[in-house]
């Protein structure tokens, strides 16, 4: 038996970031956005700011490896799938046409470059069993998730993009902008009326403005979600188009998942959302990442967790046991996400508890203040207030065995 502790333990790379006048550089170590596949017995993941590849044979010891000269150094969001024998390889841009690379060896290349036809940010391919083959992207406070079909041999759009969805946040409470989800959208009028002010006060106007940023800036000050993150899987016949939301510097950035029987929709919220969710604990959030089948057919989630402590955007990379319950919905077992996780080697119970426990269990808590006729046994209100013996050391009425069900639909809904 082998463990891990989240986030996953790998030489992060140091990154140095300026304000725009270059002042007040600040240096953190960081990764995000992973993409993680498994490709001749051997698992590959690539994620913003790792500077190359991360390997491993196990899924608990990795080791960060570079990549051949042809492939660009820093790739942001960057996406990788197995298809027809070689790995896709392909990252975010804006402006000029984001290229593809495909290859038979992920450490070695070659690596051939696919010119690109489009432009794009959070990319996702996908390839279907009938062998066709689609593409989703998106990370946006204004835009949608948008997929197209591509022809498999050009990488070329058939067709034109179809809109698969966008955010609800007055009726989706994950989906809320702010610390634990805080914020209430503001309405198009306020938004508006605080662009104005903005751009008053820096001594702009409107028109000067590129249209898309106009737009974007305004979706900022209403307190508008980023959906990003799109990542495409298919299981028992069903389509679950899975994304991130509502930013990556919250502690409740999370993945939430939608259905649908067509891989370019129409797709319907599932009803276990946010599938991938950890808003407390040592390291916050688990978004923006991905979902694949190890060796042995077991489920995993990788996604992003969050430090913001020299940096907004230092971030780290989270690795979940995952799977589809007997109603269809996806989920993670993120109970004890602060606990190691044990990895056997063989085919395993997503919903195993932790094999390690806490130093202190089985022995006295105590706490220094508690709401009235919560004290455990009527302990006197003091520094020693509530002392209680914890059994196992897990408090009564924890965790059930369940998934969580209808996370927006219902216990978030309107709040």
């Amino acid at each position: 038996m082998k463990y891990f502790c989240n986030p996953i333990n790998v030489n992060y790379p140091c990154h140095i970031r300026k304000t725009p006048s270059g002042e007040n550089a600040r240096v953190l170590r960081s990764a995000a956005d992973a993409s993680m596949i498994l490709y001749e017995g051997r698992y590959y993941v690539f994620a913003t700011g790792i500077s190359g590849v991360l390997v491993s044979d196990d899924l608990v010891s990795w080791e960060r490896r570079p990549l051949p000269a042809e492939v660009p150094a820093h790739m942001t969001a960057p996406d990788a799938r197995v298809l027809n024998g070689y790995v896709y390889l392909c990252a975010s841009g804006r402006g000029p046409e984001c290229d593809r690379f495909r290859t038979r060896d992920v450490l070695n290349g070659p690596y051939e470059r696919i010119e690109g036809t489009f432009d794009y940010w959070d990319p996702n391919l996908f390839a279907d069993e009938d062998g066709r083959v689609y593409f989703y992207w998106g990370s946006s406070n204004v835009t949608p998730i948008w997929g197209v079909e591509l022809d498999p041999e050009t990488m070329r759009p058939m067709g034109e993009r179809t809109a698969l969805m966008s955010s609800h946040p007055d009726e989706i409470g994950y989906e809320r902008f702010g610390e634990n989800n805080s914020r209430t959208p503001k309405t198009p009028e306020e938004g508006e009326r605080l662009y104005a002010a903005l751009l008053k006060e820096r001594g702009q106007k409107e028109e000067e403005i590129p249209p898309y940023e106009r737009a974007t800036g305004k979706a900022t000050l209403r307190d508008m979600p980023y959906i990003e993150g799109v990542w495409v899987d298919k299981f028992g016949g069903k389509y679950y188009l899975q994304y991130a939301a509502p930013g990556t510097e919250f502690n409740v950035y999370s993945d939430a998942v939608y259905v649908s029987d067509k891989p370019l929709g129409p797709y319907r919220l599932a009803e276990n959302n946010p599938f991938s969710y950890k808003p407390g604990g040592y390291f916050p959030s688990a978004g923006h990442g991905s979902t694949m089948r190890d060796i042995h057919g077991n489920l995993w989630h990788m996604s992003t967790m969050r430090i913001s402590v020299n940096d907004l955007f230092e971030r780290r990379v989270g690795l979940w046991p995952a799977g589809v319950d007997a109603d269809g919905e996806l989920y993670c077992n993120q109970r004890y996400g602060d606990w190691p996780v044990s990895v056997s080697g063989a085919a395993e119970d997503p919903w195993r508890g932790p094999a390690w426990m806490l130093l202190s269990s089985g022995k006295t808590a105590a706490a220094s203040s508690f709401d009235a006729g919560k004290s455990g046994r009527g302990k006197r209100a003091d520094l020693v207030a509530g002392r209680r013996r914890i059994p196992g050391g897990m408090a009564e009425g924890g965790p059930g065995r369940g998934v969580r069900r209808a996370r927006g639909a219902d216990q978030f809904r309107g709040r």
